[in-house]
């Protein structure tokens, strides 16, 4: 109890302004024993002398998974800043999804949401950064922002220059990086299946009726899967999203696995044999390899993690492709392509269209990793050398035991699969819509809105 005071104490001491509890708020997609191990650890007053008064200014995507980062690190005394750049800002009111803007504005954090040219904090001298995309090191590179004095932990999978003139820590191969990565695909069908049932509760009079007729009640997300996927990269993401598809029901015929690499393809090939996999060298031979393999598709998906990778592809060989998605940090594809074409009218990583892009328990472990090498870099006197370091394996081992024994201590909620989810939430929503439609006029009151229906059938806020 002594040690929940103190931390109390701190955190007012420190900084007035700054309301925690509305971080907390915001962590609605989380169970309580997700976030556990992190209290636990924020709370330990041994950090505190690392953390307290350091500088950190990050870069993330805006998720409840970026609040629960926050809230550690201000726990521990740290000062923080938050910036979040266009290309990240996932969610917001007006999508009826969940918005984690609106818990970090209420929360007296400093912050920017907005393009990386205008932040405001141009003189400050930053101990560390928490960057994703590599965005604010490029920012360090053009000298609007100063290099941070213990270097950059950068959350994604970014490619950096060869020559670096500070510290890059990087989470691409540790463990929690890497169980991120194997979830990417089941995140990315919740994400389909989320936008699906959007679809099916954007009502109005004109089609109210229709849908509510015999054909609707029998309406099943797995219906998506009657068109073709392509899968364009089949390194750690491509494979998980393509196996995400597959375990949702997707025919192994109906997929298409595309990479330049011959060896990535043979293997692709021996994975999957039922399904269809070929080798694209460059943009030159795409008419030749593609030019008859793109009919009836329903979504291209962007899995090699390179911005613009995909662009120099001719735009005439997707006319049939119904839907495309980016699952990388960046948008793979031609800039001309429009939203609208793009699945739920996102360029960036279709699963970040969810409260919990994945599972809380692995989003978790991610940001206790981040959090432990954030402290590991503040702890080095001297700093770290230059360039690209990986999580160090005493560090990664230390993480890994205190997981496993998190876990035994207090298990894994138990969740319903997302497909019967998905089925049992629309046919419940046929049902209410049915039963209040006994009068035309009532139906046009419509006493539940679209943001409202998602909350209560769990998806938005729970997805």
């Amino acid at each position: 109890m002594q040690g929940k005071s103190n931390v109390i104490k701190l955190s007012v001491h420190q900084y007035p302004t700054i309301d925690r509890l509305a971080l907390r708020v915001g962590l609605l997609g989380f169970h309580g024993d997700d976030c556990r191990l992190i209290d636990e650890y924020s709370q330990s007053g041994c950090h505190w002398s690392v953390f307290r008064g350091a500088k950190i200014l990050v870069h993330s995507h805006l998720t409840c998974v970026t609040l629960l980062l926050l809230d550690a690190l201000l726990n521990m005394g740290a000062q923080v800043y938050c910036v979040v750049s266009p290309s990240l800002v996932t969610h917001g009111p007006a999508m009826g999804d969940y918005d984690a803007s609106t818990p970090l504005k209420l929360s007296g954090i400093p912050c920017h949401i907005g393009s990386l040219d205008s932040v405001p904090w141009t003189s400050m001298t930053w101990d560390l950064m928490l960057d994703c995309g590599g965005m604010l090191y490029q920012q360090t590179q053009s000298g609007l922002l100063h290099l941070p004095k213990k270097g950059i932990v950068e959350l994604s999978n970014t490619l950096y220059p060869v020559s670096l003139n500070t510290s890059v820590m990087h989470l691409d191969r540790c463990e929690a990086k890497r169980l991120e990565v194997a979830e990417a695909g089941e995140g990315f069908v919740r994400a389909m299946a989320h936008a699906w049932v959007k679809d099916v509760l954007a009502l109005d009079e004109r089609n109210a009726s229709s849908l509510i007729n015999e054909a609707s009640r029998d309406l099943h997300f797995g219906d998506v899967f009657q068109g073709r996927f392509v899968v364009f990269g089949f390194g750690r993401l491509g494979k998980s999203v393509a196996y995400g598809l597959l375990r949702a029901g997707l025919q192994p015929h109906k997929l298409l696995i595309v990479d330049k690499h011959r060896g990535v393809i043979r293997q692709a090939r021996q994975l999957l044999p039922l399904s269809e996999s070929v080798v694209l060298r460059s943009a030159d031979g795409a008419s030749d390899v593609l030019g008859s393999r793109l009919s009836d598709v329903f979504c291209a998906i962007a899995c090699t993690g390179v911005k613009d990778a995909l662009a120099a592809i001719p735009l005439t060989l997707f006319d049939s492709v119904a839907h495309f998605s980016n699952m990388g940090t960046h948008n793979e594809w031609h800039e001309s392509i429009p939203a609208h074409r793009f699945l739920s009218g996102v360029k960036y990583p279709l699963n970040f269209v969810l409260a919990t892009p994945t599972t809380p328990a692995v989003s978790a472990l991610l940001m206790y990793t981040v959090i432990r090498l954030a402290e590991y870099a503040l702890n080095r006197q001297h700093g770290l050398p230059s360039g690209m370091l990986p999580l160090p394996p005493f560090l990664e081992q230390e993480i890994t035991d205190s997981w496993v024994m998190h876990r035994k201590r207090y298990g894994v909620p138990r969740q319903l699969h997302y497909l019967d989810q998905m089925d049992q939430a629309v046919s419940q929503v046929i049902r209410l819509l049915a039963r209040s439609s006994s009068a035309s006029h009532e139906m046009s009151k419509k006493p539940f809105s679209q943001a409202a229906l998602l909350r209560h059938f769990g998806f938005g806020l729970h997805s």
